[in-house]
């Protein structure tokens, strides 16, 4: 091939500005920390909400204080020398996760005779940094090693014995695309603000939490309260379950304590409730007053907390069991 004396004077030129262009696109795609580390924070969206995996048979192997802090808080029930959910007779203690703990849960597993663990909430992530690259120049592919610290540590997080601070290291794929680095890994981002638990930098707020304590749960939602005359001289709810079937179910006989999300139910005292009601003895059924009761949560999801007992008046024996209400529970 021929070159023209213009060409030959400028060929120099030419071949400094090719080589130029080769080392500055080399350069543009170099894969550095921060570089990596931007695209980790944004293709993860930190911080994030990270589970866990919880088998209650590896909870009986061990005696730290943290289970025993969950005992006590209500989150787990332990039991010596029983059966576990597993199927197999222990010689140390049973755990178990309470209603308290469904918040924090995602899936719960199944053993042979009841749940042995559960998928749960147990704390959220933020990024710290990255702490290695290995990159496949041939392949234009990269792996990046980086860590991230623990932060809002939920109760059953605690339960694991995960700390704020906690360093945990992870692994991410790139490849180099004509645009520049890509993660190719799947990305299962759980944002914090998702759970009124977490705040949106993902701390962990304490909630209160009602749960029922009881073996019978109701939900429907409430149309009216009212009174039984003797024989049967029971208070009760007028229910419309979530399947349409209208049940009575009579209140625990003491007024006073009855609750809404632990907040008393009747405005009046049971006295004064009884002593407004006994003025008018000639119905068989009788209207609690709408300004004796909380009224907010007539006719709203809710969920009632029963026990089955004997309906106590009549021929006695003879009568059927029935629900009996303990609490109120609102649906939020």
């Amino acid at each position: 091939m021929l070159f023209s004396k213009y060409q030959m004077r400028n060929y120099p030129l030419f071949i400094i500005l090719v080589t130029t262009s080769l080392l500055l696109s080399s350069c543009g795609n170099k894969l550095t920390r921060e570089k990596a580390a931007k695209l980790i924070v944004e293709f993860y969206e930190y911080p994030n909400v990270e589970l866990a995996n919880i088998k209650l048979e590896e909870f009986g192997k061990r005696d730290e204080s943290y289970l025993n802090d969950a005992v006590n808080n209500g989150y787990l029930t332990v039991s010596k020398n029983g059966y576990a959910a597993y199927g197999m007779k222990s010689s140390g203690n049973v755990f178990g996760l309470t209603k308290k703990s469904n918040p924090f849960i995602t899936k719960k597993t199944m053993g042979l005779f009841g749940l042995s663990g559960a998928t749960v909430i147990s704390n959220c992530r933020n990024f710290f940094e990255v702490t290695g690259i290995k990159e496949n120049e041939a392949d234009k592919t990269a792996i990046v090693e980086f860590s991230c610290k623990r932060k809002g540590i939920t109760p059953l997080g605690s339960v694991l014995g995960y700390k704020d601070g906690d360093v945990v290291n992870y692994k991410v794929n790139l490849t180099l695309y004509d645009d520049g680095w890509r993660i190719t890994d799947k990305a299962y981002n759980i944002s914090p603000t998702q759970y009124a638990f977490f705040t949106k930098e993902g701390e962990y707020v304490e909630q209160e939490y009602f749960y029922c304590d009881s073996k019978v749960e109701v939900t429907g939602m409430l149309t009216g309260v009212y009174h039984l005359q003797d024989p049967c001289a029971y208070p009760y709810l007028e229910v419309t379950t979530d399947k349409g079937k209208r049940e009575e179910i009579y209140i625990d006989m003491n007024l006073d304590k009855f609750k809404v999300n632990n907040r008393p139910f009747f405005k009046w005292s049971a006295s004064k409730i009884e002593n407004k009601l006994a003025n008018d003895p000639s119905q068989i059924e009788l209207i609690f007053p709408n300004e004796s009761f909380d009224t907010s949560i007539l006719n709203k999801p809710v969920t009632f907390c029963c026990y089955k007992q004997q309906l106590n008046c009549g021929d006695g024996p003879t009568n059927p069991l029935r629900n009996f209400c303990k609490q109120i529970i609102e649906q939020k």
